[in-house]
C-alpha cells in the first residue's frame, strides 16, 4: 500500500530487479514508483522496461532526473517543511494533516 523511490541504483542486479518486476507485476506497490536517476544520464535498458511498465500500470509512477542524492534530500526536506510551515498559518485545522507534534503546536 506504499510507495518506492529508488536512489543510486542503475537497475543491473538481476536478483533485485526480479523481486522489483514481481511486484509491478503483482500489482503490490500502490502509490507508485518513483526512479530518481541523474540530469543528463539514460536508465539501464532493464530498468527502462520496468518504468515504462510501471508507469503503464500505475499512472504515479515516473521517472524522475535530479542533480543528486544531497540536492533530492534537500528538496524533500524542504517540501516537508513547507507543509510543516502551511500547517502553522491554518492554525492546524482538522482538514490539514500535521506531522508537528501536538505540543509544538502554536509556538513560534
Amino acid at each position: 500500500e506504499n510507495g518506492l523511490i529508488i536512489v543510486g541504483y542503475a537497475g543491473n542486479d538481476n536478483s533485485v530487479m526480479t523481486v522489483l518486476e514481481g511486484l509491478v507485476e503483482a500489482g503490490e506497490i500502490k502509490k507508485g514508483i518513483y526512479w530518481c536517476k541523474p540530469k543528463g544520464k539514460e536508465l539501464s535498458l532493464r530498468a527502462s522496461n520496468f518504468m515504462d511498465k510501471a508507469c503503464t500500470r500505475n499512472e504515479q509512477s515516473a521517472v524522475v532526473e535530479i542533480d543528486d542524492f544531497d540536492s533530492l534530500m534537500y528538496s524533500l526536506g524542504m517540501h516537508q517543511l513547507r507543509l510543516l510551515m502551511r500547517c502553522r498559518q491554518c492554525n492546524f485545522q482538522e482538514n490539514v494533516m500535521c506531522l508537528v507534534p501536538t505540543s509544538l503546536r502554536g509556538k513560534n
